[in-house]
């Protein structure tokens, strides 16, 4: 586990697959992209275009939301690998056959009987055709609309797309083999209200006051990008060495040391109990807990017992804007549907039941507010977690943390169409302004939002991770858009590209300064989004996954990808 910060030359030249989230367009993007990749391999390496000859060169995994349901199916599950290999043999048809491997195969409903069967219509009438049809497919699955909670829907995700049981650890040894030894980083966010804010944990039932919530005694959280909002989050990750066994501890700290060993991690949790009316004869109760011991414990050396999909949810729990600093009204909408829109974990409960013990608490807290229910929940270092994104949207500040000096990164826009021929300007001067536009056309160095949030005058949590401004990084950047094989389509442009930074001390995800990092990348825009927005349905997905993968496939842009990418990044 990193203790403290290495110097520059102790740190060997080491490699890091990062990817961006973006809920179900990463997923597709990275499936695509690694489609690609494999094809445009087989003249290399081994000539098997497989995934350990193309991932040969990289130790680390580095992932993000929705490119953390892709990670954990690709190393947790056999099945996965299958389809990926599969997809990547298909090129023009690569969509087809992750449509119907993934969405019609596995994702449908399964079973025989008459309402199985008319279930299945419905989802697939739905998720394929009409506007925003991944999103309504997506809450028809979950047709017990009365507790709906996230990780659950993770969990029925991995387990129907992927095989991953919700009991399935970290530390498995049943795992593919192309992983085996790779570190995983599964990038999160920690709610961790400051002193005068605080973020709601549980709330009675609408009218009344009973309510529980927690904050951070400390004043000197890191800025993030909501920090005028006064909504704070923490940059943390589970991590995990694959195929290591259920005894392994984490290859990285859940978060950076300093902060784990100061006063920055103790929460402190308040408790009103209502009387018979909601207006008078209020109780309030209190209590506090430093979390660095359980984080040790449990997060960390107990790291191989937690679960794959809870780190996966925790990771992709996109909605945690809505949740995490909640007011009433959020709030009682939350209560009256019984649901949680974000996990909350327990730093103080044995790892396998970590993401469990926690929401059974909260839930017990209707039979009453009371001390010895406040102190359970400080015992228990009861917290939310949240999307990575709202830290980190790119997974590449945990990889050079955890050592890594070359970074291949997927990086995607969603919602930008080929009518558009323009996306959101960031950092033309260094600083960021959707009002302002960029031409979106070939030739034209791309502005990839992922990365400017990175550099000086990005949001990222304490500071910025690079010394450099975007447009010191886009000045001196080598790129390539790949030739089109429509004019039509969900795929707005294609760009790989590289170029070097250099980091800066950023304390709050453990980075030295003064690393020198080569950064390679793909940038995939597209008129598609995270699966929210009214082009989202799965043939539209279907589509951009066999669009990124003919166009990769195209003679002229896999000679370009073979000599520019892979030569050098890759083999």
């Amino acid at each position: 586990i990193l203790r403290e910060f290495p110097s520059p030359t102790e740190i060997a030249v080491m490699a890091a697959w990062c990817g961006q989230g973006d809920g179900y367009l990463a997923l597709t993007v990275n499936v695509a992209v690694t489609a690609g990749l494999m094809q445009a391999s087989k003249s290399l390496g081994d000539g098997s275009g497989s995934l350990k000859d193309l991932f040969t060169k990289f130790p680390i995994m580095s992932s993000v939301s929705g490119s953390s349901w892709y990670m954990a199916s690709l190393l947790y599950s056999e099945k996965f690998v299958k389809l990926q290999e599969e997809v990547a043999a298909a090129k023009s048809d690569a969509g087809k056959v992750f449509h119907n491997g993934w969405v019609d195969k596995e994702y449908r409903p399964k079973g025989a009987s008459i309402a199985s069967i008319v279930w299945a219509k419905i989802l697939e009438a739905a998720g394929d055709n009409m506007n925003y049809g991944v999103l309504i497919s997506t809450i028809l699955e979950n047709n017990k609309l009365t507790n709906i909670t996230w990780l659950q829907y993770i969990e029925v995700l991995l387990s129907h797309t992927a095989g991953i049981e919700p009991s399935k650890p970290l530390g498995s040894t049943d795992v593919p083999s192309w992983g085996l030894s790779k570190t995983w980083l599964c990038n999160v966010s920690v709610v961790a209200p400051a002193a005068d804010t605080k973020s709601m944990l549980w709330k009675g039932k609408p009218l009344y006051q009973s309510h529980v919530s927690y904050s951070t005694t400390n004043t000197a959280l890191p800025v993030t990008p909501e920090s005028a909002l006064e909504k704070e989050y923490l940059p943390a990750r589970f991590s995990v060495k694959v195929g290591a066994g259920v005894d392994s501890s984490s290859t990285l700290s859940y978060c950076a040391t300093s902060v784990v060993n100061s006063s920055q991690l103790t929460l402190k949790y308040s408790g009103v109990e209502a009387g018979c009316l909601p207006w008078c004869c209020q109780d309030s109760f209190s209590s506090s807990a430093q979390l660095s011991n359980g984080i040790s414990a449990n997060f960390e050396k107990g790291a191989g017992h937690l679960s794959v999909s809870a780190c996966t949810a925790a990771s992709s729990a996109f909605l945690y804007g809505l949740v995490a600093y909640a007011g009433d009204i959020e709030y009682d909408v939350e209560t009256l549907l019984n649901t949680q829109f974000i996990p909350s974990v327990s730093a103080g409960s044995e790892p396998a039941d970590a993401f469990t013990s926690a929401p059974k608490m909260l839930s017990d807290l209707s039979a009453g507010v009371t001390q010895s229910s406040i102190d359970a929940l400080a015992s228990g270092g009861v917290h939310w977690l949240a999307d990575a994104g709202a830290t980190d949207i790119s997974g590449i500040a945990s990889a050079i943390a955890a050592g890594a000096t070359e970074v291949f990164a997927v990086f995607m826009q969603p919602g930008v169409g080929l009518d558009a021929k323009s996306i959101p300007k960031v950092s033309v001067d260094g600083e960021a302004d959707a009002n302002e536009v960029l031409p979106n056309i070939a030739g034209v160095a791309p502005e990839i939002w992922a990365l400017y949030m990175l550099c000086q005058g990005g949001t990222l949590p304490g500071g910025p991770v690079f010394a450099e401004t975007y447009k010191d990084l886009r000045g001196k950047m080598e790129f390539f858009d790949l030739k089109q094989t429509v004019d039509s389509s969900p795929l707005t442009r294609q760009v790989f590209g590289s170029v070097k930074a250099t980091t800066v001390s950023n304390k709050w995800f453990g980075i030295p300064p003064g690393l020198t990092i080569n950064l390679s990348f793909v940038y995939v825009i597209s008129s598609l989004g995270i699966g929210d927005s009214s082009s989202d349905t799965w043939n539209n997905y279907e589509q951009l996954i066999s669009d990124i993968v003919s166009t990769m496939s195209m003679p002229e842009n896999e000679k370009l990808i073979q000599d520019k990418v892979l030569k050098g990044t890759f083999f």
